[in-house]
Order: structure tokens, then sequence, then C-alpha cells
């Protein structure tokens, strides 16, 4: 199929299904009316302790040095709002493998009831690496609810058939860590240090994002193709490489959709309860419907590769 069609693809499997939205949705539920978790503590204390040094450093005053020292308690005072601000608990939505989640970087409303804040870094540490690990896998339960409806169906009961998928999820959740872990401190480490590069970082990101292309349809490769690690990488790279266009075509499209219809739900919706459920449904709809078109892509196309190899085979 072309890339239009297996995009209506995608949203007509995800029409006749409705209950595939659950995940996502509830998901945005928790993090809108749920508890909040702050780090605002840590965060006062780090801005605390540099301007301790700051003000213990004996630097005689030069010219334009109250301008400097004014830009960087302006500074501070950003940061400070911006990072203290932050929802920690966004970190359960794996929306870079395919969950729609209305958080993006969630902030915490003035008015939040519920607040849990954390103050001490190892904390915050263990904070982060518990909720990202319970992300990814509600994200594999997500994505293992997605890839079912792509097989052929046994004629099982859908009970029988839930009970065989969570137990699934697991291995899902293991290979997924082992892919993800590594390559996501790598990207970080390369980003970082080609930050020190001045002009050049521009390259250094534009590879970061050609790498990302290829390991595309990680997810589908471990959830849909059931592959482990290693193949799941060589099945993702494969597809990417030989579908290179098309690829590029939908990825491009997948994100430009999801990215432009955010910024309506931010605009248009989320100034009421109403517009936010609303705007949370809609959302996890559409985003649905994309990470579907996905699978549907690399599933048709991981046939096509199977079907090639097989008459390299024969021949």
């Amino acid at each position: 199929m072309s890339i239009i069609d297996t995009l209506s693809a995608g949203f007509r499997a995800v029409s006749r299904r409705l209950w595939l939205i659950a995940v996502p949705v509830l998901l945005d539920l928790y993090l809108w009316l749920g508890p909040k978790l702050s780090i605002r503590p840590m965060v006062e204390q780090m801005v605390a302790l540099f301007r301790n040094m700051m003000a213990t450093a004996s630097v005689p005053p030069v010219d334009g040095s109250a301008d400097a020292i004014a830009m960087v308690e302006l500074m501070l005072h950003t940061f400070e709002e911006t990072l203290g601000s932050i929802n920690l608990f966004a970190l359960l939505a794996w929306g870079r493998i395919g969950v729609p989640s209305m958080t993006g970087v969630a902030f915490i409303p003035e008015n939040a009831r519920w607040v849990i804040e954390i103050s001490g870094y190892g904390q915050v540490l263990a904070a982060q690496l518990l909720l990202l690990g319970i992300g990814l896998l509600v994200a594999c339960v997500y994505l293992t609810m997605l890839a079912d409806t792509l097989r052929v169906d046994s004629g099982d009961s859908v009970f029988t058939r839930f009970q065989v998928l969570m137990r699934r999820v697991p291995a899902y959740w293991l290979h997924l860590a082992i892919i993800f872990v590594p390559l996501s401190m790598l990207f970080i480490f390369t980003l970082s240090v080609g930050m020190l590069l001045g002009p050049l970082s521009v390259f250094v990101a534009v590879g970061v994002l050609w790498a990302m292309l290829f390991l595309a349809f990680v997810p589908q490769a471990v959830v849909l193709a059931e592959h482990r690690p290693l193949m799941a990488l060589w099945s993702s790279v494969a597809i990417v490489r030989i579908n290179f266009w098309s690829t590029l075509g939908i990825v491009l499209l997948v994100n430009v959709i999801a990215a432009g219809l955010g910024l309506i739900w931010n605009q248009l919706l989320l100034g009421s309860a109403a517009g936010t459920l609303l705007a949370i449904l809609a959302n996890a709809y559409v985003g649905t419907g994309l990470t579907m078109a996905l699978f549907i892509f690399y599933r048709d196309r991981i046939v096509m590769l199977r079907q090639r190899l097989e008459e390299q085979r024969s021949i």
C-alpha cells in the first residue's frame, strides 16, 4: 500500500476497535487528574548553592558586571521556575515509541492540590528509573494490543487471548529495555559531546536523527515480529534501507500530523475541563491510528522482505 493507504488502513483498524485507545486515555487522565511528582526542592537547593558560590567569589567589579549579574539571576529564576514545575510522572508516557500522550513535558499547575515533592539526588534518580521502567511496561501492553489486531485470529476467546498476550509483555519489556537503554545513553552522550563542537554540532544532531530513522521500526520488530534485540535492530535497519523513501515519507508525515494536532489541542481545547477531556480522546484516537499505520507499514514490508529472502534461497 502507498503511504496514504497505509494511514487510512491504520485509522480504519482503530475505528473498528475503539477500545485500543484505552491505554493512552487512561494514562493521560492519570497525568491530568492524578498526583503530581515535583523536584522543586532539589532545584531550589541547586540554585541556592550556585548563588552562594557567586556571593563568595571574590571578583572585582568591572564595567557591565551589574548587567551580567542581573542576567544570571534571570537565568537562575527561569531555570528554577521551569524545572521546578515539571511533573516527573510525565516520564510514564513513552511517546517516542508510539504511545500518544497529551502531556509532553507536563507542568504542574499552580492550583494543584496533590503534589509529592522529592529533594534528594538519589531519590530523584531512583524515581526517574522507576517511572521509565513502569512507562515502558505500559507501552509494551499498549503496543501488544495493537500488534495482536494484525495477527491471524486463532479462534480463542478474548479472555484467553488476553492472558496469552500479557504473558508475552515481560519478554517484550526486557527486549525493548535492552535496546533502548544503551541507545538512549549513547545518543545523549553523542549530543552532549556534539554541543562542544560549536557549529559542527549540527552535523552530530543530523547523524543522531539519521540513526533514529533506521531504528524507527524496532518496537514493531519486537512486539509484532517477536524478534530478539539484535534481530529487531537488523530487521528495522533492513526495512528502512530497502524502503528508504517510503519510510522517510511515513515517518515525517506521522510526526508532522502528531505535532500539528498537538498544537491545535493546546491552543483550542486545553482551556477548560471539557476541552481537555475532548483533547485527550481525540489525541488518543489520532495517535493510535498513526501508530497502527506504522505497524501495518512494517508488517507489509517485512512480508515482502521475507519473500525476497526465500526467493534468493531457492535460487
